[in-house]
């Protein structure tokens, strides 16, 4: 069936969709479209869900957005309608290259062995010792002249 601009009504209904999805993402109010398709319609309850989750975070909402356009069902997109805002749109990066970290001195009590301003972790077994090292270490790095 086709409507009198002769798009058909699934095209419609897929405009009115993504042009939905892209009005929550911006954190936009939009009215739920008429959509027919249960698929998309699917996809659109999907939507509201994940502004619920995002409670106003845009940041974590297009998040959201990115991680569900990627899933994938026999090399097809599970959510199409997703997929494509995303496409459109710029996407997060999901991480840091390291590369493009940048590196920071650190400033040693003990070289090598404990950082000035970092927690430390000490692990071992128990009852092996290991408050005595640490008491020595305290001891060391404190200046204790009583060794």
């Amino acid at each position: 069936m086709t409507s009198a601009n002769g798009t058909s009504a699934s095209q419609s209904d897929r405009h009115a969709a993504i042009d939905y999805l892209k009005r929550l993402k911006a954190g936009e109010k939009a009215e739920l479209p008429a959509i027919h398709d249960e698929k998309m319609l699917d996809e659109i309850e999907q939507a509201g869900h994940m502004v619920s989750l995002a409670c106003g975070d845009l940041s974590k909402l297009s998040l959201m957005y990115q991680s569900v356009s990627l899933v994938e069902i026999g090399g097809k997109p599970r959510w199409p309608l997703f997929a494509e805002v995303m496409a459109a749109g710029e996407s997060i990066p999901a991480g840091v290259l390291f590369t493009a970290i940048e590196t920071k001195p650190v400033h040693w009590l003990w070289k090598r062995r404990l950082a000035f301003g970092k927690l430390p972790l000490h692990d071992g077994t128990s009852h092996a010792g290991g408050g005595n090292s640490i008491m020595w270490a305290w001891g060391r790095c404190a200046g204790d002249d009583r060794r």
